[in-house]
């Protein structure tokens, strides 16, 4: 495929980002924007050289002049218009969390390969050199024995929930809240660097409107155990740690690794300090085209996030966060 011809859905600051990070790719250009009003889809598209807009996802998915789609939309919607785009043979990027459910995501792997298109997640801290360090050293460090994994952020859109307003940020009929949020970071972290839990126990703070503000899971693994915790109504402040036996790495920013301490048994103290490009998307838009272009690690990231989700979908039923696609 000489050039890669996008589309996006949704007109938020991430999608403005991802655009900014492939207009830096040479095989890879915006064509179309999709959003629930022509005009907005005009006037976000305009700043980008956008040649076709839409306020009809099946118009969309109709274009031949599209190859391939980034969905930048609530959670809740990712299912149900990435599988209107890969039936119509379009290649999706899809936000994190892909899908609100593993089941969803299996529906959505299924009508990728049916299709003969590819479907990957845009988690975008595992294609950064940040991760790639991270990994070497938690070698170096091991074996590893504990890891707490953290990322607490207060939310502006908490305030609304005080008050008592709607907000898509934090909505259980949207798939949203703080473990589909920023959780959803400490997950695929502990999923990149360990693999999957043999078994889990999580807690949650629920919020007046059903949405979850915060969380911890404890995974638990044959030789040791790792927390994941996250919030949305609250700063965090101390790094994450991965302890092993050789040392303990403090991890700054798991979103966004520029920063690591290694703390050594011998007394020695490393401050690692990593050149990320300074869109932070770069990494997951030049894997996705690899992928387009047939290079391996298509697999490895299906698996991991069907992992993920079943991951999250158990800490949602431990916790009682119900979403509508649980029923489906």
């Amino acid at each position: 495929m000489d050039m890669v011809r996008f589309a996006v859905v949704g007109t938020s600051a991430i999608t403005a980002r991802f655009l900014d990070a492939l207009a830096l790719e040479q095989g890879a250009a915006l064509h179309a924007v999709y959003s629930r009003t022509k005009q907005r889809a005009q006037a976000f598209g305009a700043q980008y050289g956008a040649r076709a807009y839409y306020d009809s996802l099946q118009a969309l998915a109709a274009d031949e002049n599209v190859d391939a789609v980034y969905i930048a939309s609530p959670n809740g919607l990712h299912c149900a218009q990435a599988l209107c785009m890969l039936r119509a043979g379009k290649h999706v990027l899809c936000e994190k969390p892909m899908a609100a459910t593993a089941r969803q995501a299996r529906q959505m792997f299924t009508a990728a390969e049916e299709n003969g298109v590819v479907l990957m997640e845009a988690m975008r801290s595992l294609y950064a050199p940040g991760f790639a360090r991270l990994r070497g050293l938690v070698q170096a460090v091991g074996p590893v024995r504990r890891a707490t994994l953290s990322y607490s952020k207060y939310s502006s859109r908490y305030e609304l929930v005080r008050r008592g307003e709607p907000t898509n940020i934090f909505s259980t009929e949207l798939a949203t809240g703080a473990l589909m949020d920023l959780g959803a970071y400490c997950v695929h972290l502990a999923l990149g660097l360990f693999g999957a839990p043999q078994s889990l126990r999580a807690a949650a703070v629920k919020l007046a409107n059903g949405a979850d503000g915060a969380g911890t899971i404890l995974a638990c693994y044959e030789d040791k155990l790792a927390e994941l915790l996250y919030s949305k109504i609250t700063d965090g402040c101390l790094p994450g740690q991965i302890q092993g036996e050789q040392g303990t790495i403090l991890v700054h920013h798991p979103d966004n690794i520029t920063r690591l301490e290694v703390l050594w048994r011998d007394g020695r103290r490393e401050d690692i300090r990593i050149q990320n490009p300074p869109n932070n998307m770069c990494g997951e838009v030049r894997h996705f085209l690899h992928l387009l272009g047939g290079a391996p690690g298509y697999e490895e990231a299906k698996s991991r996030t069907l992992a993920a989700l079943a991951l999250m979908d158990e800490a949602r039923r431990q916790t009682g966060l119900r979403f509508p696609a649980d029923e489906a």
